[in-house]
């Protein structure tokens, strides 16, 4: 379950009268203090530092203050040795929960528990409380290594199939097919009774989970519930307890195959699955293997679809993110902060573009120069709505790894959420250019070199364009919504990178109610902190 401990920065600023100061720092100070009670993570313990007698060309500028504060912010609120306490306690309980649940089943038996996920890359933010496995099995009955790839329902997806006359089928096998949703059915009848264990591990304990209190709408918590019933969301999340905090952790099944069959399929399919032989050489760096989980395709609610797996690298993806320098870890966990926590969009989207990065990055690397190259993949990628899978060719990471904003909507209201992701991305890396080549001082009388005081990262966060779900954003949704989807009636797309393709050029010419607005609080905001004229883009 995604964290959503940030800040809501959606005040306004007074409109007018001769107290629009006095009123803005109350606000600001106002909103602080309310992000500190939700989020008891979030302290600031900054010292004030003047300056000697230094050059102003000799400061930090704009972008390097913000990227320091960011960083001292984002940092995980336990010890060296807490962190590795948990990480080894939670996998420890983990694996010793679902040895149990399945330890008196006929089909499945626990291989090996990968770590993987943010807290295994280094990417984490503000807390250790959320942790990621890959629980691989094997199947009793019959071994991994007699299954044969097929060509799955689309890129990234296969079908498995089992031709070997003398190995008998089990019931997770539709007409000699292993089904995903099979697969998921029989393991989840051993896992349903997960949520009511109790199990410990030293200062680590299992605890039962609230589903009326994860964070959700109620409109939301009803169809999850609906979707998946609680035994399920249980079985899949886990929820644990170390002294007094709360850890989510969040398992996937899957199943190892080997290079050897990869290659296989590629020859029988007669075109290579992977961008190339280097980016292959990439997806199999952990012991030359990968591994498929079920994630297939699902039609509609009354049709499980095709019963595809998908290929998964994700530990891969944690070995080469784990090597990467300090700058680039450092750039993805910016990054992360300003997508994850304001823009809602998926971490996985960043995760590709630094991956996409590193593949090209020179030995003249910063973290100014690495910020605005990779953020400038994300806008990009963003306008086309096509992020190219880390490793394998012909995927788009957009195509199944949305948003949660842009699963449940309509083709309609996806095209016009991408478009005004794709303005303010843009709009966020006009800014962060120009940050680089300012000094912006806030308060002179609390000047810290390295970083921002908390007032003044407060109103630079506040003029930044970090706010594209803003409510502005429904109501001119259903402004411009049966324009739109006459629009795209009369047009043919399968993708959403054609349906963005096709809807671009009508978007664009559209005058943007949301980007409008949020330059009109732009500009009432330098008339509190006029040292912001800077940074706007259009004055």
């Amino acid at each position: 379950m995604m964290n959503t401990r940030t800040a809501n920065w959606d005040i306004q600023l007074p409109q007018n009268g001769i107290y629009m100061t006095c009123l803005c720092n109350t606000l600001i100070l106002i909103r602080i203090y309310v992000y500190k009670l939700q989020n008891s993570s979030f302290f600031f313990s900054i010292q004030k530092t003047h300056f000697l007698d230094t050059d102003m060309s000799d400061r930090p500028n704009t972008f390097d203050k913000y990227f320091r504060t960011v960083m001292k912010e984002v940092k995980i609120n336990a010890s060296d040795n807490d962190t590795d306490e948990i990480r080894h306690s939670t996998t420890d309980l983990i694996r010793k929960i679902w040895n149990k649940a399945l330890s008196k089943n006929e089909k499945f038996e626990l291989s090996e528990v990968i770590p993987v996920g943010s807290m295994e890359e280094g990417s984490r933010l503000f807390s250790a409380d959320e942790f990621d496995f890959m629980m691989i099995l094997k199947m009793k009955d019959f071994p991994i290594d007699k299954i044969v790839l097929k060509e799955g329902c689309r890129p990234g997806f296969v079908r498995l199939l089992l031709e070997d006359p003398d190995v008998r089928l089990n019931e997770c096998f539709k007409n000699d097919q292993l089904n995903s949703w099979e697969f998921r059915k029989h393991l989840l009848s051993q896992l349903q009774k997960v949520g009511d264990f109790s199990e410990k591990s030293g200062n680590l304990r299992q605890i039962k989970r609230d589903l009326t209190d994860m964070g959700l709408r109620k409109q939301v918590q009803h169809a999850l519930l609906k979707i998946l019933g609680e035994h399920e969301i249980e079985a899949w999340n886990v929820l644990f307890k170390w002294h007094n905090t709360e850890i989510s952790v969040d398992t996937m099944p899957a199943i190892e195959i080997t290079r050897e069959q990869i290659e296989l399929f590629e020859g029988v399919r007669g075109s290579p699955l992977f961008h190339d032989d280097k980016h292959k050489d990439r997806a199999f760096v952990v012991n030359q293997t990968c591994y498929l989980v079920p994630k297939g395709c699902q039609k509609d609610d009354d049709d499980e679809g095709c019963g595809c797996w998908m290929i998964d690298f994700a530990p891969a993806e944690v070995a080469i993110l784990k090597k990467m320098d300090k700058i680039h870890k450092d750039c993805q966990k910016f990054l992360k902060y300003l997508f994850k926590y304001y823009h809602k969009l998926p971490s996985y989207m960043v995760k590709s573009a630094v991956l996409k990065h590193i593949d090209k990055c020179t030995d003249h690397r910063s973290e100014q120069s690495c910020t605005l190259d990779i953020l400038d993949v994300i806008s990009k990628r963003l306008d086309d709505a096509y992020m190219p899978d880390p490793f394998l060719r012909n995927l788009n990471v957009f195509g199944w790894k949305e948003a949660g904003h842009l699963r449940s909507q309509s083709p309609t209201d996806t095209a016009i959420i991408f478009e005004n992701h794709s303005r303010f991305v843009y709009l966020l890396l006009q800014t962060i250019c120009k940050m680089t080549k300012e000094n912006i001082t806030i308060d002179e009388h609390c000047v810290s070199q390295d970083i921002f005081e908390l007032r003044e990262i407060s109103a630079i966060e506040y003029f930044l364009p970090l706010d594209p779900l803003s409510p502005q954003l429904d109501i001119f949704m259903d402004k411009i919504r049966s324009a739109v989807q006459e629009f795209i009636a009369q047009k043919k797309w399968s993708t959403i990178a054609e349906l963005r393709i096709l809807t671009k050029p009508y978007l664009n010419g559209l005058k943007w109610d949301p980007i409008e607005d949020f330059k009109k609080l732009q500009l009432k905001s330098v008339v509190v902190y006029p040292q912001l004229k800077g940074l706007i883009q259009y004055v």
